[in-house]
């Protein structure tokens, strides 16, 4: 592994984020319109599927829906968890440690995406 995976995984990223904004602003136009499994693909309706009943009152359809595995409730969700994913892990490839062992990619891994929620959040909640 090393600088062309990392640069491979960061070109995934943008492919992903692309989709997420097909997904999110010209939905009715993009190949995903044409999908079986709308209530996976159209964000329209697709983001209810954390939810029980697709009700936030009623509280998350399975354990962690909403959070952890929301990535397998919709499509924007999972590009969008391949999309930080790829980012990360390629950003930590390219960064200069010493000996990339998994154990320290996962450790930056773990950092850049603690320091970018934090500053989401941060920034959303403003």
């Amino acid at each position: 592994m090393g600088t062309v995976t990392g640069f491979i995984l960061i070109l995934i990223s943008a492919v992903a984020k692309a989709a997420m904004d097909k997904l999110q602003f010209h939905y009715s136009r993009s190949i995903f319109s044409k999908f079986k499994n709308q209530q996976f693909w159209n964000p329209e309706i697709s983001w209810k599927n954390k939810w029980k009943n697709g009700d936030k009152s009623q509280g998350e359809s399975f354990f962690l829906s909403s959070t952890l595995f929301v990535s397998i409730t919709d499509a924007w969700h999972l590009f969008q968890n391949i999309f930080l994913n790829s980012l990360f892990i390629g950003l930590s490839l390219l960064f200069p440690l010493d000996g990339k062992s998994i154990l320290v990619l996962l450790t930056s891994r773990i950092l850049f995406g603690v320091l970018f929620t934090y500053t989401f959040h941060r920034t959303l909640n403003k």
